[in-house]
């Protein structure tokens, strides 16, 4: 496969074009009605050369689209994905990239040197962010909301492909957030019932999300930490949605064995992550989100054998996997 070698040394560019422009609300403005550069400029507060500029720049990264007429729109995954409101908006993230893995990724020489996490630098000994997050209400909202917008999707289309589920009445989400995998199955099983297991301050976030998709009667949240507090006995089947991924070896074997041990013989546990390839030659969004496990995080991303493999220590056996259009891929297995 050829490599430009350029566009790859230059992406974090591309990176800021992007994010500053969201954060600038250009994408909302012109979802709103085509603008011209001059507009855009008066509507941001920037001069007009760099309205111009940012806005040739997102023209060329194909996010932004200019008429005939010298006006500019969206461009349809901008439309789709970067405006406030819609289904797919991911850009409650980008504060998240923006003031918490941007400054970590400066470190990123040393995290490979040292095998750790790069907090305490990057934040001068300060508490990291995504823990202050909890108790920031605004915040928590959204990143959960992201998270939502890019979970949900992958997860209906699970939830069609697996029969599996038709003769599962309840379901425990372990860190299940926003409950967007839940809500998905419940969506395509209508005798389905899920219990979000997650610590306290998400519960609202949660009961939300399944009061807007009229299934708050079939929603429930259960208040814990996965890694101290007992979680739901005897459900038909358990669930970890891009979980163990965030966690070392060591921290994921303590949460398996208490999903075993609450797991009856015969329950599913379903295991839904990003996968490296058996060879592990990529893909590179997975190795790329390998190394930020170890920049900002303490787990890594491994292969679909390697999360077989570890499962199995735990008496549950793979029936399959299932792929996505996403890239997410699910791992169905069974307590034996």
């Amino acid at each position: 496969m050829a490599i430009d070698i350029w566009e790859c040394a230059l992406g974090f560019m591309d990176a800021q074009i992007l994010l500053t422009a969201e954060e600038l609300g250009i994408f909302t403005l012109l979802e709103e009605r085509p603008q011209t550069a001059e507009a855009l400029a008066r509507a941001t507060g920037l001069p007009q050369d760099s309205a111009t500029r940012l806005l040739t720049a997102l023209c060329a990264l194909g996010l932004v689209v200019k008429g005939t007429d010298g006006c500019f729109c969206n461009g349809p995954e901008a439309s789709q994905m970067l405006v406030p409101g819609k289904p797919g908006y991911i850009g409650t993230m980008f504060h998240h990239l923006r003031e918490d893995l941007y400054p970590l990724w400066g470190f990123f020489k040393e995290t490979l040197v040292e095998g750790t996490a790069q907090w305490q630098r990057a934040f001068r000994g300060q508490p990291p962010p995504t823990e202050e997050m909890y108790s920031d209400p605004e915040r928590l909202q959204a990143f959960m909301d992201g998270m939502h917008a890019i979970s949900y999707g992958p997860a209906l289309e699970f939830a069609r492909a697996a029969p599996e589920l038709s003769n599962v009445r309840t379901i425990v989400d372990v860190g299940g957030a926003s409950g967007a995998f839940v809500i998905a199955l419940a969506q395509v099983f209508p005798g389905l019932r899920g219990v979000v297991v997650d610590l306290p301050q998400v519960r609202p976030i949660t009961e939300a999300y399944a009061a807007r998709a009229s299934l708050d009667g079939r929603i429930t949240f259960h208040a814990a930490d996965f890694f101290h507090d007992p979680l739901p006995q005897d459900a038909d089947a358990y669930a970890l949605g891009y979980i163990l991924h965030d966690w070392s070896t060591e921290q994921g074997s303590r949460l398996l064995a208490r999903v075993a041990e609450a797991a009856p013989s015969g329950a599913l546990l379903i295991v839904a992550e990003y996968l490296l390839a058996d060879d592990r030659s990529g893909p590179l969004f997975v190795a790329r989100s390998d190394l930020n496990m170890m920049v900002a995080a303490r787990g890594r991303e491994r292969t679909a054998r390697e999360y077989m493999d570890w499962i199995a220590r735990f008496g549950f056996r793979t029936e399959r996997v299932q792929p996505t259009h996403a890239d997410k891929q699910f791992i169905i297995a069974r307590k034996t």
